[in-house]
């Protein structure tokens, strides 16, 4: 079985805890709603943690397509393969 790579792993992880932080928030609108308390702040506060898991969603996706496409590469290749054109002499 192939190991995930360390970004990957991170990447999940802070997915997972940006997801509990989001629910977490909105528990706590329902919360002050229930008790009549205005929502305004906390509503704002969610729209930033939602922003910043999809920020978070895209970057890990961004992560597993890399890795998807390296799949057949193996070591050697990645090794000798050239990073940029070399100049015509």
């Amino acid at each position: 079985m192939p190991r995930k790579k360390p970004k990957l792993i991170v990447a999940a992880h802070r997915v997972a805890e940006a997801r509990r932080i989001v629910a977490e928030q909105h528990q706590l609108i329902a919360k002050l709603k229930a008790f009549g308390r205005p929502t305004l702040d906390a509503e704002r506060t969610l729209q930033m943690y939602v922003g910043s898991l999809k920020h978070l969603e895209d970057y890990e996706r961004k992560i597993r397509m890399e890795d998807k496409a390296k799949t057949g590469e193996t070591k050697k290749d990645r090794r000798f393969r050239r990073r940029t054109p070399r100049s015509a002499d």
